[in-house]
């Protein structure tokens, strides 16, 4: 590695979303709701910001889109409003579904 990007992450590092969370301190139980509302989203790479005042990963776009900036409970930067209302929409989905029972995993750690 060459040294550290301007956003404090090493400078080609990639890790796996888990192994980025993990080292982020994302609870356990946020993991699999993350990796729903994540999938399908043309996120190309993850890597952990543990510099930062408040670490978080970052998720490089395949489109070259502005990076998403996952912390503990929200995202940042996403590309337009249309791009949050369907995260959210899929969000209020996942919810409902979770709490029918329909999906066999448990809300999120901060109870979104």
């Amino acid at each position: 590695m060459t040294g550290p990007n301007d956003d404090g992450s090493a400078a080609g590092e990639s890790d796996s979303l888990i192994s980025a969370l993990n080292q982020v301190r994302v609870p356990l139980g946020n993991h699999t709701f993350i990796r729903k509302i994540i999938d399908g989203g043309g996120v190309k790479s993850f890597r952990a910001n543990v510099e930062a005042s408040k670490p978080h990963v970052i998720a490089t776009r395949n489109d070259g889109e502005s990076d998403l900036h996952i912390y503990y409970g929200y995202a940042t930067r996403f590309a337009s409003e249309e791009e949050v209302v369907r995260s959210s929409s899929l969000v209020d989905r996942l919810r409902r579904a979770l709490l029918d029972g329909i999906l066999d995993s448990h809300l999120p750690t901060h109870n979104l």
